[in-house]
């Protein structure tokens, strides 16, 4: 599966407002036919009209030791996949299980 071709850096530009937004995934599935969800920070109402959600860009703890690129945390759109926007309530059982398990922070 190939990502749908996009510029975060001009959407970023494009925000017009953000919301904040709780218990909201986007849901896509890999060519190996494994669902991957990603928590949503807020949505982003763009210019033209658009909304579309903005993850957290996680980086690795050692991140910072090996790069000389400054890369503060930041807010990032979801990938773009094929998927969809997906409540908390509306998840199934697995998929909420899965998140049953995964801890922010790698602790």
């Amino acid at each position: 599966m190939n990502p749908i071709p996009h510029r975060s850096t001009q959407l970023l530009q494009e925000i017009q407002t953000f919301y904040p937004c709780a218990d909201w995934f986007f849901v896509h599935t890999t060519a190996q036919g494994k669902k991957v969800l990603h928590r949503l920070a807020g949505w982003a109402h763009l210019k033209n009209g658009h909304i579309i959600g903005l993850e957290s860009l996680r980086l690795p703890a050692d991140y910072y030791q090996e790069s000389s690129l400054p890369c503060p945390p930041s807010l990032v759109p979801v990938p773009s996949y094929e998927g969809c926007y997906l409540h908390f309530s509306d998840l199934t059982a697995a998929e909420k299980e899965t998140l049953a398990g995964y801890q922010l922070g790698g602790s």
